[in-house]
């Protein structure tokens, strides 16, 4: 094809300033516009063609209504995650989903998640809610096991319980862990402005670091 081109285009070269060449020369640009066209609309084609196979795949990839429950070994369940993870909600999934299973559909754990506290590999039920906690609600939980309050993790909220400490000193609380990091022993919140010997004296039996 190639060759047929060079000896084309030779022919028409050779050809003098005449009418029969200028019909040549409005022949071949004919023929290539033509060409263009028709290379454009092959092109158009093979886009629509792709775009009608990638629906009719992803059609036939879903599962036709009615169908996981006629067929055996594909029932589905609905279960509710909620907590640390990325995208919490209700999920339908296989009866015989894990807990891991469910936390990859809801976008898997958040970046305080305290997976460690729950069974992943648990098997899940229909109905179901799974609270994924963080971590912490496990040092809010084991604070109230114990009985003392973690003045490097407690929330301001928390820190108003203890007697003696409002609102303004809970909050002076806050910036002091902010700023110099978290105490070393109880004795060092005694640093914090509002907080002398005698509030100590009133709260180092409430307190754990």
């Amino acid at each position: 094809m190639r060759d047929r081109f060079q000896k084309f285009l030779l022919l028409i070269s050779r050809i003098r300033y005449s009418k029969d060449r200028h019909l040549y020369i409005g022949v071949f640009a004919f023929m290539a516009l033509l060409l263009f066209i028709f290379f454009g609309l092959y092109i158009k084609m093979r886009a629509d063609l792709k775009v009608r196979d990638n629906i009719l795949e992803s059609y036939y990839d879903q599962p036709q209504p009615g169908k996981d429950i006629q067929e055996p070994g594909r029932d589905k369940i609905k279960v509710y995650i909620c907590g640390e993870v990325i995208r919490p909600g209700v999920y339908e999934i296989s009866r015989e989903a894990r807990v891991s299973d469910v936390l990859k559909l809801a976008g898997g754990p958040g970046p305080d998640a305290a997976l460690q506290s729950i069974n992943l590999a648990r098997r899940v039920t229909d109905e179901e809610k799974i609270s994924v906690p963080s971590l912490e609600d496990i040092k809010s939980q084991e604070q109230k096991s114990s009985g003392l309050i973690n003045i490097n993790s407690a929330s301001q909220h928390l820190l108003e319980t203890l007697p003696g400490i409002g609102p303004a000193t809970a909050e002076n609380i806050l910036e002091y862990r902010e700023k110099e990091g978290p105490f070393k022993k109880i004795e060092d919140i005694k640093e914090v402005w509002g907080i002398g010997d005698k509030k100590f004296q009133e709260i180092k039996g409430l307190i754990s670091v």
